[in-house]
């Protein structure tokens, strides 16, 4: 376990396994490549950065913190508690109950789990099986997500949702010049504007679209 201060800056090298690793305001944690981070806590303040070949695992993300996962790189179940996190690589399993998470261009998120806050997939990013209890902004590509009661997907221009399945309590608008494909309102809302495209939904169990 390391306490990385204010002004000082850490690496996990090559080869290298950081457990409980403790990222304090103003200091960065730099997971380089070939190395590993699990269970690290990044406070209000905090940065850390996951270099291409690097992985961050099972860790905290507080309200002010920051991480970015860098192209090639890969976050793997980590918790995001009111802070941000950027992902150009790769994130499985992140669990958002607070703050901004972003796909970005080239980008791919797996299981994302968001159950505040708000998850941003960027045009030119891919979001694959997110469960959705808050709300998810699409620019991009999302396939098999599934909005629950409380969550609500905005498919914005140049987005386009696949799959997607609406349960009761829960919504979706897809905007002029966005797309939605297949998706399923069980329950749910669906919102479909002038210059929107929408292929094949099906409405069930007192469904309502405008």
């Amino acid at each position: 376990m390391t306490v990385v201060s204010s002004g000082q800056t850490v690496t996990v090298s090559n080869g290298q396994t950081d457990n409980g690793d403790v990222v304090l305001s103003g200091g960065t944690l730099i997971v380089d490549f070939g190395g590993t981070a699990s269970g690290t806590f990044v406070s209000s303040g905090g940065v850390e950065v996951v270099s291409s070949a690097g992985l961050a695992a099972h860790g905290f993300v507080s309200s002010g913190g920051f991480e970015v996962v860098s192209f090639g790189g890969e976050d793997q179940d980590v918790t995001l508690s009111g802070g941000q996190l950027d992902v150009f690589g790769s994130a499985f399993g992140t669990n958002v109950i607070g703050g901004s998470m972003t796909i970005e261009s080239g980008a791919v998120g797996n299981i994302v789990q968001v159950y505040s806050g708000i998850e941003v997939v960027s045009s030119g990013g891919l979001d694959v099986n997110a469960l959705i209890y808050a709300e998810q902004d699409v620019y991009g590509s999302v396939i098999s997500a599934t909005v629950n009661s409380g969550g609500s997907q905005f498919v914005f221009s140049g987005g386009v949702d696949s799959g997607v399945v609406v349960n009761s309590g829960g919504g979706l608008a897809v905007f002029s010049s966005g797309t939605a494909n297949g998706t399923l309102v069980s329950g749910g809302r669906l919102f479909v504007s002038s210059g929107a495209t929408e292929n094949g939904a099906i409405l069930s169990a007192g469904a309502t679209r405008s």
